[in-house]
């Protein structure tokens, strides 16, 4: 499954980032070969981060998303869009996706933020 996190840094190690669209890059995680990737988030200092961010992560056709916060426009597009949007971002990249793993984060069924 091809899932995305809101991430700090542009590196494996980095802590995740709470804020969904205003974070600086997400991370694009493999999970069953464990590759990530690195997608700047354009749309961090923009009006509308969240829609944009989203539409983002549309393009890199991920199939879920690891969210701290989300609000409701942003949950809106990747809803629609039929993406899993899982609350429980935590800690590490790492981190996170072992809770996934581990099927410790749950879905939301509605915006957080």
């Amino acid at each position: 499954m091809k899932v995305a996190l809101s991430v700090q840094n542009e590196n494996k190690q980095s802590m995740v980032d709470e804020r969904f669209g205003r974070c600086p890059y997400f991370a694009i995680a493999e999970t069953e070969t464990g590759e990530i990737t690195f997608v700047t988030n354009e749309a961090a200092n923009d009006n509308g981060a969240g829609v944009k961010a989203a539409r983002i992560l549309l393009k890199q056709k991920v199939e879920a998303v690891i969210v701290g916060n989300i609000g409701p426009k942003a949950f809106e597009v990747l809803n629609r869009a039929g993406l899993t949007i899982y609350g429980g971002l935590t800690g590490s990249i790492q981190e996170s996706l072992e809770l996934l793993k581990q099927g410790k984060l749950s879905q939301l069924t509605t915006p957080n933020n």
